[in-house]
């Protein structure tokens, strides 16, 4: 998952700077990517054995789509720094579990 993270978190950066040349079609690329990569970890979520912390995940995870999705409509870099730091919040914590603790999906 770590590497998912470092992904969004890139492409938020190159759509960023997008937005700011005003270079229309790569920031819907990278959104697109970065919302795509989103999803992936909401699909790797396992709601039976994960419970209350698989759904506020999900529900952040979705969360996020939506900042993205109105990023990309609005130009909103503003959105796009939120995005950046609920990120970077969820990958540091991920980060903090031992590996040999870390659930990987089947």
């Amino acid at each position: 998952k770590g590497i998912i993270f470092k992904h969004i978190l890139a492409n938020v950066a190159i759509a960023n700077g997008a937005i700011e040349r005003k270079e229309t079609e790569n920031k819907g690329k990278c959104l697109t990517k970065a919302i795509a990569l989103v999803g992936e970890l909401q699909d790797s979520l396992d709601m039976e054995k994960g419970g209350e912390i698989s759904s506020n995940l999900f529900d952040l995870y979705d969360y996020i789509i939506r900042c993205l999705l109105q990023a990309n409509l609005d130009n909103d870099i503003e959105k796009l720094d939120e995005v950046k730091a609920l990120i970077t919040e969820v990958k540091e914590g991920w980060e903090s579990i031992p590996v040999d603790k870390r659930v990987k999906p089947v």
